[in-house]
């Protein structure tokens, strides 16, 4: 009697095992100010699982992930909020994922002079003038730039192209007639 007690029992949780993947999970998408999340796309971390949320913020999570899992949550604007882990779940009624204070902050960035420095920035730019080109008519592009501090050539001949300050072939922007 004793075997097939223990054969049921392993049966059982192997049973148990396997279906308890096919429940879904109800849940519900809170903001930080108690307010429903509307529209918002909801993603399992590590899972293909990816649902809306209706216009209460409910959503369903079907098959249900293992436990724990976190959870990250799109806004219909396109910003994404903090991942939130889902520990356990409640003893009745739909999971409530409450989304942490929205923190959001720009960076600008400016290309120029440090604030503080006294110094001018490097030269970005160069511009050969129409009169130092006729001074010296260039039968190829390398050598319009020959007068460039910095420029060199890469390759010989017809190939030839300009390199400047040791950037590879193909890594500088030339402008002619600033087109």
């Amino acid at each position: 009697m004793l075997p097939f007690v223990r054969r049921s029992f392993v049966f059982l949780t192997l049973l148990v095992g396997t279906v308890s993947p096919l429940f879904a999970i109800e849940a519900r998408l809170l903001l930080a100010d108690g307010s429903a999340a509307a529209g918002y796309i909801v993603s399992v971390v590590g899972r293909p699982i990816s649902v809306p949320t209706a216009a209460d913020g409910s959503f369903r999570l079907e098959p249900s992930p293992p436990l724990p899992f976190q959870v990250v949550a799109r806004a219909p604007d396109g910003w994404l909020a903090p991942a939130v882990v889902v520990e356990s779940l409640p003893e009745s009624g739909p999971v409530e994922v409450r989304l942490a204070p929205a923190v959001r902050d720009s960076v600008t960035v400016v290309s120029g002079v440090a604030p503080g420095l006294d110094l001018l920035p490097g030269a970005a730019a160069t511009v050969v003038s129409v009169e130092a080109l006729e001074q010296r008519p260039p039968q190829r592009l390398f050598q319009a730039l020959e007068a460039v501090a910095g420029a060199s050539k890469l390759g010989e001949g017809a190939d030839s192209v300009p390199a400047l300050r040791g950037l590879g072939r193909g890594r500088t922007l030339i402008l002619i007639d600033g087109a």
